[in-house]
């Protein structure tokens, strides 16, 4: 497993894939912030000058805030894009028939895949969010949050963009086409908390995640904890048919 685990490692520096996720965590983490800083100047003047610092008052709990629906909105997309071809593409440029044949095991590959960048983008997550605290307080005043929220924080964004790598890798290992995969994927991620909504349904799924995370404050919420149980076994249930997928491909 060692190998597998060094091969991804390889494969994701050699393609620039964990610098473009980490280095889009962490600008939005430094450029949120800014620009809410700087926003009532920027509509000042836009006014005529007229004054409205009072009026767009904004603290750290806003800049976190705000990063947070960056997070779920932009950094989502860039992560699905930079990983559509995670297996997609492996599938149909027939990279891996050569090691397959060799005896390459189908199922250590993915869940290569999946350990490799969990944990980097759970890193990536976390570590961003307490950039965002930290530089959020330095020019912020007003209502603060705990590092231990922004750590709460980072970990259930973090989850939630790990279901999105599990929908890319599964969907790719269904259509080995990584523009349909990351479509999918994103399809899921934009439309889950919308229709889990509307059913009341959100704790039991994903969707939830982003919630709790919401609420930026340290501690779980009853509802908190049952998202995030639920989110990871639907998690374990797409890595498992994504094994299943994998199995009955045909390479050649």
């Amino acid at each position: 497993m060692k190998t597998y685990l060094k091969k991804e490692v390889l494969y994701g520096m050699r393609n620039y894939k964990f610098l473009i996720i980490f280095a889009v965590y962490i600008f939005f983490a430094l450029f949120d912030p800014l620009m809410l800083k700087f926003l009532p100047i920027i509509l000042a003047d836009q006014f005529g000058g007229m004054d409205i610092t009072e009026a767009m008052a904004i603290d750290q709990a806003g800049a976190i805030q705000n990063f947070l629906n960056t997070n779920y909105q932009i950094v989502t997309l860039v992560i699905a894009i930079a990983l559509m071809g995670l297996v997609a593409s492996e599938i149909k440029d027939k990279e891996i028939i050569i090691p397959t044949c060799l005896g390459m095991s189908l199922k250590k590959w993915i869940v290569s895949k999946i350990f490799v960048y969990s944990i980097f983008i759970i890193a990536s997550s976390i570590i961003a969010q307490l950039i965002c605290n930290i530089y959020a307080l330095t020019i912020f005043e007003g209502r603060s949050i705990e590092i231990s929220a922004s750590l709460k924080i980072g970990l259930l964004m973090g989850v939630f963009h790990i279901f999105i790598l599990s929908l890319i890798i599964f969907f790719g290992a269904l259509t080995k086409k990584h523009g349909i995969s990351a479509f999918l994927a994103l399809l899921a991620a934009y439309t889950l908390p919308a229709l889990t909504g509307l059913f009341n349904i959100s704790k039991y799924t994903p969707a939830g995640l982003i919630n709790e995370a919401g609420y930026l404050v340290s501690y779980f919420s009853t509802d908190g904890i049952i998202s995030l149980v639920w989110s990871v076994g639907a998690i374990a249930i797409i890595i498992l048919l994504s094994l299943i997928t994998i199995e009955s491909t045909e390479l050649v």
